[in-house]
């Protein structure tokens, strides 16, 4: 009779527990055995005492006496928490992570493939609205790192991870690729591609809409169209804007030129490859902006570029990301800017550079403080690991006069690289602004060793002039 009295109990246990377990919204559902476990004991105690309690009222279970109840309950525990764990795996994937494919072959002449590969398909899952897709620069961060998809999808906090591997062999390409499901390390999918570069672009739609299906989101025929849209059929043209990007992706001059050289390349090869001349445009606006090229130089070049790469195709939001950097810093059109900075976000509300230069270079500029900081807060959300967006972050908080924010903000972007030149050049300026002259020479000191910038010795000379200045009065 104790047996069946257990039974009994645990029927009704199981049928309170259901309509929790089953809920339509994903977030009302148990979440972990935990909760289950919480549900379990106030319900025994509940029955024990005559009192109802509501599902989700139970605490977190302790060491109890109730060796009966863990007993008895064994066969509807393992039941429920089955249960929780398949609807919990089944619920949609919506936060990513592309890690860098691995070059197998070692060889530094098709790094530029290897991480392009991977771009390209960051660039694509970016475009679906419902998904958060960790930015390159973050990514790129665990390149070369002996760390699990598990543990770099742990970090992030991402629910999925996409790893991959690349051999070449002359014109033939072997692709390896592997789903991971974060929260237990197994894979979700894993497939392998043995195609000539002919087909470089049928295997990347294949991986594309192999994810997709995966994420298990509702996907519009336009997210769709987006996942599989070639900008390209030229295999020639697509590994040399690939090579620009590699090039441009280094951030330095002499890198820059070399980039602007591939994407002309590309376009030579193809004269309709709109993202070549979004390339152009990248380039010319970090030529001027890191002072290689005076503004005059630059700016109408990468807006010509761009506008050449919308007339092509009018949904590229890189395109309309560089075309309202030339509204900003140069044609002072901040209308214009605006616009073209908003039609960006639709198009690709995943493009970390947008809300970056959207938030520090527009919003910022036009003392539009409070959103200013939401949107570099929101590229910082897509690329956590950026040093420079972490450091436009502190400057933004500079700006709107939230002095000590700003310099917790750079100092603990130091913290993640001590030779970042930038982020010391801005924690100086932070605390001269606050007024602490000294502690701000020590800084822009730090800046000028790492890095002969104009600007950094500018700021310093701005720094004594303050300081002889305070003194005399």
């Amino acid at each position: 009779m104790k047996n069946r009295n257990f039974l009994r109990r645990d029927q009704q246990n199981l049928q309170q527990l259901l309509p929790k377990a089953l809920a339509k919204d994903p977030q009302e559902r148990y979440q972990n055995v935990g909760e289950v476990l919480a549900d379990l004991e106030s319900f025994d105690t509940a029955q024990t005492s005559g009192v109802a309690k509501p599902v989700g009222a139970g605490l977190k279970p302790a060491p109890t006496k109730k060796m009966g109840f863990l007993i008895g309950g064994i066969p509807i525990l393992i039941l429920v928490a089955g249960l929780v764990y398949f609807m919990n795996r089944n619920q949609p994937i919506d936060s990513i992570a592309v890690l860098p494919f691995v070059n197998s072959n070692n060889d530094p002449d098709i790094e530029y493939l290897s991480d392009g590969i991977t771009e390209t398909l960051i660039t694509k899952l970016s475009q679906l609205p419902q998904l958060r897709v960790m930015a390159r620069s973050t990514v790129f961060r665990f390149k070369g790192k002996d760390m699990t998809a598990q543990q770099v999808g742990e970090e992030l906090n991402v629910r999925a991870v996409l790893t991959g591997a690349i051999v070449q062999r002359g014109n033939t390409l072997r692709l390896n690729a592997e789903w991971v499901d974060v929260s237990d390390g197994a894979q979700i999918w894993g497939g392998q591609y043995n195609r000539t570069m002919d087909d470089i672009f049928a295997v990347q739609d294949a991986i594309s809409e192999q994810i997709s299906t995966s994420l298990r989101l509702k996907l519009s025929s336009d997210d769709k169209s987006r996942l599989v849209k070639r900008h390209t059929e030229d295999t020639e043209a697509y590994q040399l804007y690939l090579k620009g990007r590699f090039y441009w992706n280094q951030r330095t001059g002499e890198a820059l030129r070399t980039a602007v050289d591939y994407f002309q390349q590309a376009i030579n090869r193809d004269p309709t490859y709109a993202l070549a001349y979004a390339g152009i445009a990248d380039c010319y606006v970090l030529l001027a902006w890191y002072k290689v090229l005076t503004a005059i130089e630059s700016f109408p070049k990468a807006k010509a570029a761009a506008l050449q790469a919308l007339q092509l195709d009018e949904q590229l939001a890189e395109a309309h990301t560089a075309l309202a950097m030339t509204y900003v810093a140069f044609d002072w059109d901040w209308v214009s800017a605006e616009e073209s900075f908003v039609r960006a976000i639709e198009l690709n509300p995943n493009y970390a550079t947008a809300h970056q230069w959207y938030g520090a270079g527009h919003l910022a500029f036009l003392a539009r403080f409070d959103e200013a900081i939401t949107e570099v807060k929101r590229a910082l959300a897509l690329d956590p690991l950026s040093l420079i967006i972490k450091s436009e972050l502190g400057t933004v908080y500079r700006q709107a006069g939230y002095y000590d924010l700003a310099i917790e903000q750079l100092q603990n972007t130091i913290e993640m690289d001590q030779n970042f030149y930038i982020a010391h050049y801005l924690l100086g300026v932070a605390y001269i602004f606050k007024g602490e002259i000294s502690k701000g020479m020590e800084q822009l000191r730090e800046a000028m060793r790492l890095e002969d910038d104009p600007q950094v010795l500018a700021a310093i000379g701005y720094a004594y002039a303050i300081s002889q200045r305070s003194m005399q009065v």
